[in-house]
């Protein structure tokens, strides 16, 4: 999603995603890491307007500036599965968060809320409700793997930059998963090589497809799995979402 908007707001030129990290033209806002102009949250108040900024916060965690200015928000969401495998693999490779325990030990952490940007159900539900708002999109995912060309025009109309079917194209293109995997500008190797995420273990861009959990979660995992999805589908709060699990 950051790379499709990045394309959008420079007018599907592919350049952009190849002169310089993408990493620096989107400060993640929560980060205390520094990237090469300082701290993200400096150099997002920094940086000229349009500003295009990361966060995993939740709704009620975002500064209230950005709902007074009705800043423009896109969510995307992930099926919790794909979600659980993908986030392990991340906390294994991650120097700093350097988790130790394997797939068993994580699968019971999730389930509980035990894991940074937990609660997930919670994280979702607060941008889900707001999905109408005028300046809320939220997407999924799967959307973006198994329609891009439609959700790439659906995001441009969003930042109210309508683009024709052929730019729409082009730019789904320049994004797929292999695309990205491929680019050292947006496939963070910038982390690999400086010691914060060992691609030994596992690569940011890992895997990218729907229903890899399959290949990963066992049977009494996916049962346990199962019953927190289950529960938290049934809130009031989450009413109409559905995911796509393969």
């Amino acid at each position: 999603m950051q790379a499709i908007v990045t394309l959008i707001v420079n007018n599907g030129n592919p350049e952009c995603l190849h002169n310089g990290l993408l990493e620096d033209k989107w400060p993640y806002l929560e980060s205390g890491k520094r990237n090469q102009t300082g701290r993200h949250l400096d150099s997002a108040l920094t940086m000229p307007r349009p500003r295009t900024l990361k966060t995993h916060l939740p709704w009620q965690a975002l500064p209230e500036s950005a709902h007074s200015a009705k800043t423009r928000v896109i969510y995307v969401a992930r099926n919790p599965k794909d979600t659980l495998v993908s986030m392990y693999f991340f906390v294994k490779a991650h120097r700093v968060l350097d988790f130790r325990g394997d797939l068993d030990d994580f699968v019971k952490l999730f389930v509980k809320d035990d894991c940074v940007y937990c609660p997930y159900f919670d994280n979702v539900a607060g941008y889900w409700k707001r999905r109408s708002e005028p300046n809320v999109f939220f997407t999924t995912y799967e959307k973006l793997q198994t329609d891009p060309v439609v959700e790439v025009k659906k995001v441009a109309i969003f930042l109210q930059r309508p683009i024709s079917q052929e730019e729409a194209t082009m730019i789904a293109r320049y994004t797929t998963f292999d695309s990205m995997k491929d680019n050292d500008f947006v496939n963070y190797s910038h982390t690999h090589r400086n010691g914060i995420i060992d691609f030994n273990i596992a690569p940011f861009f890992r895997s990218g497809k729907i229903g890899t959990w399959k290949r990963n979660i066992t049977v009494e995992q996916n049962e346990i799995i199962d019953k927190w999805i289950a529960e938290n589908m049934a809130r009031e709060d989450l009413q109409g979402l559905e995911f796509q699990y393969r």
